[in-house]
């Protein structure tokens, strides 16, 4: 039996990571709660939501 590792979308995961930065949480504060790497949070961050 498997299980997918993440439950959300790629781009809901997005948002989510948007909002939190918004709210005041930190890169690493983020890397840490969504298990990615600081790099990818700073992406995410570039990143545009559609």
């Amino acid at each position: 039996m498997s299980f997918p590792l993440r439950l959300l979308t790629h781009q809901a995961l997005v948002t989510r990571v948007q909002q939190d930065y918004t709210v005041g949480m930190t890169i690493h504060e983020l890397a840490h709660k969504y298990q990615l790497a600081d790099r990818t949070v700073r992406n995410y961050l570039r990143e545009k939501v559609k």
